[in-house]
């Protein structure tokens, strides 16, 4: 059985984890929240961090050991594959977070 969309499965699970988390908990400045809670979107965020760095160290890893030779680039491919997914989970993270004059909100014209 091949193994080459493991990679990409964990950081996918990863992004998933990341961009669930509202930043308002991070700091624990939101009403209503207790330290808690604060604390547990922290390990949330360190834990979908980490499972998205091993995805890219497994698809390193697969690239050195079983794409050497004649199919290098498809282990070129799973690392870039696993890197953009990093990059737009930060794109995410990022976009998701801004405050700003670019908010647009959706209410009923009446």
């Amino acid at each position: 059985m091949s193994a080459e969309w493991t990679p990409g499965v964990c950081v996918m699970l990863g992004m998933f984890i990341v961009n669930s988390i509202d930043q308002s908990r991070l700091t624990g400045d939101g009403y209503l929240l207790d330290p808690v809670s604060a604390w547990r979107a922290r390990l949330a965020l360190f834990l979908g961090v980490t499972v998205m760095v091993s995805g890219v160290a497994g698809s390193v890893a697969m690239l050195c050991v079983k794409f050497s030779g004649v199919y290098a680039y498809a282990g070129y491919c799973i690392v870039a594959q696993c890197c953009l997914l990093i990059i737009s989970s930060a794109t995410l993270w990022i976009a998701q977070n801004i405050e700003g004059e670019y908010q647009i909100t959706l209410s009923r014209m009446t």
